[in-house]
């Protein structure tokens, strides 16, 4: 969609002074997860590449993201009603998915059970949690815009790492995040306050230690296929020399 209204309406209200001499496209996607956006420049245009579920909400939200990924593109600061309704909407966006029990696996919707019980006073909604791939250097992950929890396939070695990991990102659930300038801060004071009530005070150490002893851990190495011996073919040659 070529010279979108919404999009020029977002750069023109954001930067009142500014001309904008370039095309404005918005684009909407299904291939993103969740409430996902990106902005991108060139010298004749700007592209706005937004989730479709943003088809689904309000003018005034929709501008809020568009203006939100501007003031990333030019590092500015400027506020906004509709950005300031942006991220309200963020914040909320885990309460209005639904997920059944069905989403999450048997064996991690235990661990969420046991946690929300000892940690959540049993009522903490739950999220989507499911395993992703083998990494040691992203345990766990919890996306806003989908309420989903990622975990390392890594942490199913060690069971109280796993609570530990996915305790942390339902901490990211609870506290949501907070607003400075242009970014997003998740880990906040009263975030840490949380983390440091899990059962294990050691924990960190004890991730820190698992991880170490599995990144340089020495590969196998892969044995050498034998060679099968050759069958000797006879001819009548080698019974008459």
């Amino acid at each position: 969609m070529n010279d979108a209204p919404l999009g020029k309406q977002a750069f023109k209200e954001l930067y009142p002074n500014k001309q904008l001499r370039k095309k404005i496209e918005v684009n909407y996607s299904a291939k993103f997860k969740g409430y996902n956006a990106t902005i991108s420049m060139s010298p004749l245009k700007i592209t706005f590449n937004l989730s479709k579920k943003f088809e689904e909400l309000s003018e005034e939200i929709q501008l809020g993201v568009m203006q939100h990924l501007l003031n990333k593109m030019h590092k500015t600061k400027v506020k906004s009603m509709y950005i300031d309704l942006y991220n309200s909407f963020m914040k909320k966006i885990a309460d209005y998915n639904y997920h059944s029990e069905k989403d999450t696996p048997e064996e991690l919707r235990i661990v969420f059970e046991k946690l929300n019980k000892e940690y959540f006073n049993d009522i903490m909604s739950m999220p989507k949690i499911k395993w992703g791939s083998y990494s040691l250097t992203k345990l766990g992950h919890y996306e806003f815009s989908n309420d989903t929890i990622s975990l390392s396939t890594a942490l199913r070695e060690d069971q109280d790492l796993l609570e530990y990991v996915l305790y942390h990102e339902l901490l990211h659930k609870k506290h949501r995040f907070k607003i400075r300038g242009n970014n997003t801060h998740s880990h906040t004071k009263e975030f840490r306050i949380d983390e440091k009530a899990f059962r294990i005070s050691d924990a960190e150490k004890r991730l820190e230690k698992f991880i170490r002893a599995r990144k340089y851990k020495p590969k196998p190495k892969k044995k050498k296929p034998e060679l099968k011996e050759k069958k000797k073919r006879f001819t009548l040659l080698d019974f008459f020399r």
